[in-house]
């Protein structure tokens, strides 16, 4: 029989890019922790080889793209429960582009899909009609974790960045869909891709391909212009970054960064921050710091809302010279115009906390599980096997392990312990092993 008083709710938050949603997922699974759940996070791959180990649990995904479908049922089939908080939920340019993010086939399997704001709440019902009383608007952690109050996980990082790096330029790129990962600088498969592609992911790929070459020209000009000034570029988690150490090996001033810290940590260290049509303009806003959206080359079909409207826009490189020489970045503003849209996009824009709209909608969801728990030896036995895997796997040079490994990164247990010490009021929670690189919140 199983003893009531050792059941409660589980939460299961899986992750499928380390640097980009760990510190929020982990400041949400605190939340949630105190609130009296227990929360198991993982990397995505992780998780779905252990979905029979797992408790019966509430699991809250990243997306809902068609292509999940048969991992969506899989979860089901071991009785979760599922929601989604979509991290990519302001990333789109039209209603075609969002209805990648979800289908009416596993919308019929959640329990409900938290919205970033109002507008993507309006655009989902638009797509998804049958399911319009599952889209609830809640913000994203992603944003919350970025307000005065809970951001000193990335302040007290930027301290020690300051100390090593001293002053210099943050460049954060964003060309995946040009400089891919697992591709050199190969013309023809450029062009295969380019071949493959939809109308809008086409000129989305003229876009990024038109901009990255002004980026190598723009850091050519800071050099001849500062030749003091030190300038940190950091890639997109995704993109090839040999290309950049490649050119800029004989430059001194300029290092490439592929930490596993937060970008946030080095826009909060840095004097300024340029980008193009990423949201880490988005993220620098709600750290306070102005950036600049710097983009040579403009085309409005494919410009991303929410870092339109978090940005000053610079258009060709003697203005952005200018700025930084008058050292007038200093007070750039943002339009009121841009201000009001921005608020609309995200629901937590201000006073209103996604972290707790999340939990009251997921108070609606009915689900008691036991507690598992394995012994020490056992997960020991299971670590080894573990390692003799990724030996196996790191011998025969897999391509696609290799190209996992980079995009989606490891998570340790002192490293989650480590975050979760840093929130207002969450150094009571405790992490423990729940499987190898499965790790609890309770």
């Amino acid at each position: 029989m199983v003893n009531r008083s050792l059941l409660k709710k589980h939460i299961v938050i899986p992750y499928e890019i380390k640097k980009r949603e760990i510190d929020a997922n982990i400041f949400l699974a605190t939340s949630l922790v105190k609130k009296g759940y227990k929360v198991y996070i993982s990397n995505k791959q992780r998780i779905n080889s252990n979905l029979d180990k797992l408790p019966k649990s509430i699991f809250i995904l990243k997306s809902l793209s068609p292509k999940n479908y048969q991992y969506l049922k899989k979860i089901k089939s071991f009785g979760h429960k599922i929601c989604c908080l979509d991290v990519e939920g302001t990333s789109y340019l039209n209603l075609q582009m969002l209805k990648k993010r979800a289908s009416n086939l596993n919308l019929d399997l959640v329990e409900y899909f938290f919205c970033w704001g109002k507008k993507m709440k309006i655009d989902m019902i638009k797509l998804f009609p049958k399911y319009k009383d599952k889209f609830i608007i809640t913000g994203h952690p992603r944003i919350e974790i970025l307000k005065d109050l809970n951001s000193k996980i990335y302040k007290k990082e930027s301290k020690i960045i300051k100390k090593k790096f001293g002053q210099f330029i943050l460049i954060t790129t964003f060309f995946n869909n040009y400089n891919y990962f697992d591709k050199t600088k190969n013309k023809d498969e450029i062009l295969k891709s380019h071949n493959n592609l939809t109308s809008i992911g086409k000129l989305l790929q003229r876009h990024q391909r038109e901009n990255f070459y002004q980026f190598f020209k723009l850091v050519d000009d800071l050099n001849k212009n500062f030749p003091n000034q030190k300038i940190i570029i950091r890639p997109h988690p995704v993109e090839n970054i040999d290309i950049w150490n490649e050119y800029f090996k004989n430059k001194k001033n300029v290092k490439i960064i592929t930490d596993k810290q937060s970008t946030c940590s080095w826009i909060i260290a840095s004097q300024m921050m340029v980008s193009c049509n990423c949201t880490t303009l988005a993220e620098s806003f709600f750290l306070k710091k102005i950036s600049i959206n710097f983009m040579p080359f403009k085309d409005k079909r494919v410009l991303y809302d929410l870092p339109l409207n978090c940005s000053y826009l610079v258009k060709n490189l003697k203005e952005l010279i200018y700025l930084i020489r008058s050292k007038k970045y200093r007070n750039l503003k943002l339009k009121s115009s841009q201000i009001e849209k921005t608020s609309k996009i995200i629901y937590n824009y201000n006073k209103k906390n996604s972290n707790l709209e999340i939990f009251n909608n997921l108070e609606n969801i009915k689900l008691d599980s036991e507690q598992i728990k394995y012994s020490p030896q056992k997960i020991l036995i299971k670590k080894f096997l573990r390692k003799i895997v990724k030996l196996k796997l790191s011998y025969l040079k897999n391509k696609n392990q290799k190209i996992i490994d980079h995009k989606v990164g490891l998570l340790k247990k002192n490293e989650v312990q480590k975050k979760i010490n840093q929130f207002e009021g969450s150094k009571n929670i405790k992490v423990n092993e729940f499987l190898p690189e499965i790790f609890t919140l309770s």
